[in-house]
């Protein structure tokens, strides 16, 4: 609907106006934004929002802390509390945001798999989630593949932390 409204063109300027200003702002606040937003756009591409207990696992230094009080993430970055999830706008600008960052998905997979807390539901919950995701509607086996073999250390701990229920019916 929103892409009905503004038209491809517009939506793309407006996504690449947004990357822009995260990324090109003086302060480093906010550039700690926009790395927080990769991650959030390359989740929100499958409608899924990130644990926010793994987002922050995902910066050592803790700056991802309340992302949203950031004036420059408004409209941009959300939380969730019934979930305590951060998430985006709308999948299909967070696909035409994650597209304009330029990261290599399996650079942001990695980085995701190696943040996992085997411990948390939450966290294996989304790791099944993004992975199927990938598989299915990206199209992309292969990746997920070799991610998986790259982080099997981490991908045999996330599967013996998981439960009966969450193997067989996630």
């Amino acid at each position: 609907m929103m892409m009905e409204l503004v038209g491809k063109e517009s939506l793309e300027k407006i996504v690449r106006d947004s990357i822009n200003r995260m990324k090109n702002h003086p302060q480093d606040l906010h550039q700690v934004v926009y790395r927080a937003y990769e991650y959030l756009c390359y989740a929100g591409q499958y409608q899924l929002s990130i644990p926010a207990t793994l987002l922050h696992a995902l910066d050592a230094e803790g700056r991802f802390y309340k992302l949203e009080e950031d004036p420059i993430s408004k409209g941009l970055i959300f939380y969730k509390d019934r979930n305590a999830s951060y998430s985006t706008l709308h999948p299909v600008f967070a696909q035409l945001a994650f597209n304009v960052c330029r990261r290599h998905p399996g650079s942001i997979l990695m980085n995701l798999i190696e943040a996992i807390q085997v411990d948390q539901s939450s966290h294996r919950s989304f790791l099944h989630s993004i992975l199927s995701c990938n598989v299915t509607v990206s199209q992309q086996k292969a990746l997920v593949k070799d991610v998986l073999i790259q982080k099997s250390e981490k991908t045999f701990a996330v599967l013996d932390a998981c439960t009966h229920d969450e193997l067989w019916h996630s």
